[in-house]
């Protein structure tokens, strides 16, 4: 684009106030704007665009076959999302001959490695549970994005699907627990999603943990109450105590 600021090489030359305001920008020339056209400049934050694409970089499916550095398959990232997408995913692939085969792990999905033994141990102790959830993509066929893996409602609990039972499985636990329609809303498969994956308990197989008329299911929906706690069985024995002392006491009027 020409403009009375262009430089030798035509390119037009405007700088950005660090103060500035507005976060789009519209730019035409003489001839571009008599037709209409008009070119959009989104100004963001720097640190933030880079933080938010270094943790995608985490978790990126570039992990199973080593392209961190973006060398086999084309990218269209650009600064300051590349180098930070590009450094978090070197930084964590454990690399090996499963490179060629494309089934390297994180080290984050790796039990055997301490970093992956920390994380997956603090996330177990963490864990109700009594809250039913998704075990999602426990075949290892789903990315952050491609929503292909497969979904399990029904058989899990938190502290069972973790990386130290399946290294690509990934617990999603649910909200807004619907008894009668026997369903919920339990995590997103992808980062894209508008919504939320909804799991329906009503499909489980009779005898699955989750399944509508196992007491998990009665619990969590508050069909059921939990067994009374201790304080209140101490309650009832005391009552118990003073009842028969009252009994007592009335025998030994009649006397």
């Amino acid at each position: 684009m020409n403009g009375l600021q262009s430089d030798s090489e035509g390119c037009y030359q405007y700088a950005f106030e660090e103060d500035h305001e507005l976060t789009e920008y519209f730019f035409a020339s003489k001839e571009g704007c008599s037709q209409g056209q008009r070119l959009a400049v989104k100004v963001e934050d720097f640190t933030m665009t880079a933080d938010q694409c270094k943790k995608i970089g985490l978790t990126t499916p570039r992990i199973r076959n080593c392209d961190c550095r973006l060398q086999k398959k084309p990218s269209t990232l650009g600064e300051p999302c590349r180098t930070a997408f590009s450094d978090s995913c070197q930084e964590v692939v454990l690399e090996g001959d499963c490179c060629e085969s494309s089934t390297c792990l994180s080290k984050f999905e790796d039990y055997n490695h301490p970093e992956g033994k920390a994380k997956e141990d603090e996330r177990a102790s963490s864990c109700s549970d009594e809250v039913p959830g998704l075990c999602y993509n426990e075949d290892g066929l789903g990315t952050d994005t491609n929503r292909a893996g497969s979904t399990n409602c029904c058989t899990m609990t938190c502290s069972q699907c973790g990386i130290k039972a399946n290294p690509l499985a990934q617990w999603k636990p649910c909200t807004g627990l619907n008894a009668d329609e026997q369903g919920a809303s339990c995590g997103f498969l992808s980062r894209y999603d508008p919504e939320p994956f909804q799991c329906d308990f009503s499909l489980c197989a009779v005898g699955d943990h989750w399944h509508p008329d196992g007491n998990a299911f009665k619990v969590a929906f508050g069909e059921k109450k939990s067994p009374p706690a201790i304080a209140s069985s101490a309650s009832t024995s005391v009552i118990f105590s003073w009842t028969s002392f009252t009994l007592i006491l009335v025998h030994f009027s009649i006397d």
